[in-house]
Order: C-alpha cells, then structure tokens, then sequence
C-alpha cells in the first residue's frame, strides 16, 4: 500500500519533477504550479469520489468551492506574470507567450491527471474521505493567495 504522502497528489508528481529540474524556489515552484488546470484536477477527483465513495462528495466539494474562492483571483494573477515573465525573459510576442503557458499548463495538468486516475482502493477512500481536503488543499504549496501577497510583499521593498 502506498504511504499517506501520496494524498498530497500535488506533491507525488509536482515535487519530485521540479526538484530533478532544479526548481527549489517555492515562489518559482508557486508560480509552476498555478499553471495547473485545478478544475480538472478536481473534477477527475470528485467524479472517482461519486462511485467509490458518493457520501464524500458533498464535503469534498465543499472544500474545493472554499479553496477555489481563497485563490482563483491569485491564479490568474500568477497565471499572467507567468506569461509576462516568458515574454521578457524569452523576448516572446504576446500571441507567444500565451502559447507556451497553455502549453506548460497542459503539461502540469496531465501529468496530475494521470496521478488522480491511478489512485484506487484504500488511498482513494482516504482522499475521498477528507485527505486530498485536508492535506492537499489545505498545504502552503497550494496557498495561491498567501503566495502572491508574498510576491507583492517583496516587489515593494525598495
């Protein structure tokens, strides 16, 4: 069976990839991860929830609707410094730019994806049950709003 840790789905496929990238910078490593398509994510999650375990469902949505309140507005700012970053740093056009982040967002979101269909039996039921709402919505990795303040909050240091 696997451990617990692998209910931080984020971290099972996130953590180990940028680490053998070299991405140690939890704000760079913030940035990364806001290019996930979360609703597919959780999507793919409450529907694996509805057969294995449907009682779960309504808290599990719950806790997605509070996190994706707490941080939606955050993700499409970070989404946007992402692209403005790749067109100053890669000197890419607009139309560019907005290419490469759909396709990094598809790259993250796939490889996650593929994480949330392999889980079954006892670890889905965990996650079901509360530990994907727990653990991984409540982690600082996935605390978008807290990140961008952090941003802001060193851009304005002179």
């Amino acid at each position: 069976m696997r451990s617990a840790s692998t209910l931080l789905l984020v971290g099972l496929f996130l953590v180990s990839s940028f680490g053998a990238a070299g991405l140690v910078d939890p704000i760079s490593t913030g940035i990364q991860l806001a290019q996930i398509n979360y609703s597919v994510i959780h999507d793919g999650l409450v529907d694996k929830c509805r057969v294995a375990d449907p009682e779960s469902v309504p808290a599990l949505m719950d806790a997605i609707a509070k996190w994706n309140e707490k941080n939606s507005e955050a993700i499409t700012e970070l989404r946007q410094f992402s692209k403005n970053s790749l067109m100053n740093r890669m000197h890419l056009s607009e139309a560019d730019a907005t290419i490469r982040a759909a396709q990094l967002s598809e790259f993250m979101t796939n490889g996650l994806k593929t994480q949330i269909e392999s889980i079954s039996g006892p670890e889905l039921k965990e996650a079901c049950g509360g530990q994907y709402a727990a653990k991984s919505l409540q982690s600082q990795m996935l605390d978008f709003a807290a990140l961008l303040s952090n941003i802001r909050r060193a851009n304005a240091k002179p």
